[in-house]
């Protein structure tokens, strides 16, 4: 047993009451099997996980699960307190370890079993009072468009220089980003805002093990980014998400739409601007950015191909921002 494996046991037993017979070092967190074979997750802390961001993730995780939605949030020591020292490596905190797999966004069946999470999720938080809610970081739509936007329009020379193919694609790519970027600006939502997962990548979406029969067998996790938000800001996460993994039909993003609006209906303002933001090309910008930082090596030009894919299935299947008329 490593002196870090062996003082964390030892912090787990005194703080938790916990008494390890296992510990899985994954990359982000340590995974932990007691004596009674429960499971827990332990997370190293970063510099904004204060105790009371903690103890109000705490509240509204109590909150959430009291109302069907499964959200795995930090867990109370013996002493009351949620971060808890240990020597050997800071501080950190437990959650609870759910049982299952992570979510496929390319499947069908499993995107509209995320976006009903989602969307239920978005819906019973709006039960949690909104002072609890409003200690919670916020971070503007608004605001993120126009950082990938600004991004875009940095590395773009660049990027094109060592992949001309990216001329073919320009005006497109410049009208939709303008054209996202001055809208969400203007825009003044209309929809409650509510509390937001923020990161719904698939690895912190959970399809649980025995659920597969219930109406929305998913459960969240890592809350490193959450907080009081506007729903598009999750439901473009699950399209784009979604359209890298999927061969996307011509009702990919009508049918995201209509399932959240099943559960959590957006005003018809919001509808509109969410359909006008489905056009901005998150794909293609993630993958510019992540390639211009590695000096454009030739082994990555791959993603950036299949993200230029990607987009112009998004657009295919879209039009041009504005050519198309909202469903439903």
């Amino acid at each position: 047993m490593t002196t870090e494996v062996a003082c964390l046991s030892r912090v787990l037993r005194q703080a938790y009451g916990i008494d390890v017979i296992g510990i899985t070092e994954r990359k982000s967190v340590v995974g932990i099997t007691g004596e009674d074979n429960r499971r827990w997750v332990w997370k190293w802390a970063n510099n904004w996980d204060t105790e009371d961001r903690l103890r109000t993730m705490a509240h509204i995780t109590d909150k959430l699960n009291g109302l069907g939605v499964q959200f795995a949030g930090p867990v109370a020591a013996a002493d009351g307190n949620y971060l808890t020292a240990c020597d050997c490596q800071g501080r950190g905190y437990l959650q609870p370890w759910f049982i299952g797999r992570h979510a496929n966004l390319g499947s069908y069946r499993e995107r509209r079993w995320v976006t009903a999470a989602v969307a239920t999720l978005h819906q019973q938080s709006r039960m949690i009072s909104p002072a609890v809610l409003g200690r919670m970081p916020v971070s503007p739509l608004s605001q993120r468009i126009e950082r990938k936007r600004a991004a875009l329009v940095h590395i773009w020379p660049l990027a094109v220089r060592h992949l001309p193919e990216l001329l073919k694609m320009e005006a497109q790519v410049w009208e939709t980003s303008h054209l996202c970027a001055t809208a969400v600006q203007r825009w003044r939502p209309t929809t409650p805002p509510c509390f937001c997962h923020r990161d719904l990548a698939a690895h912190n979406l959970l399809v649980l093990t025995g659920a597969l029969e219930t109406e929305v067998p998913v459960a969240f996790v890592d809350f490193d980014m959450s907080g009081f938000d506007s729903p598009p800001l999750d439901l473009l996460q699950i399209c784009n998400h979604g359209l890298y993994f999927a061969e996307a039909d011509e009702r990919y993003f009508s049918d995201i739409l209509e399932v959240y609006q099943e559960h959590a209906p957006l005003s018809a303002a919001d509808r509109e601007l969410l359909w006008l933001l489905f056009h901005f090309p998150d794909l293609l910008i993630r993958s510019l950015v992540e390639w211009v930082r590695a000096k454009c090596p030739e082994k990555g030009r791959w993603k950036v191909l299949l993200s230029m894919q990607k987009e112009h299935r998004r657009w295919d299947i879209l039009g041009r921002p504005g050519g198309q008329s909202l469903p439903g």
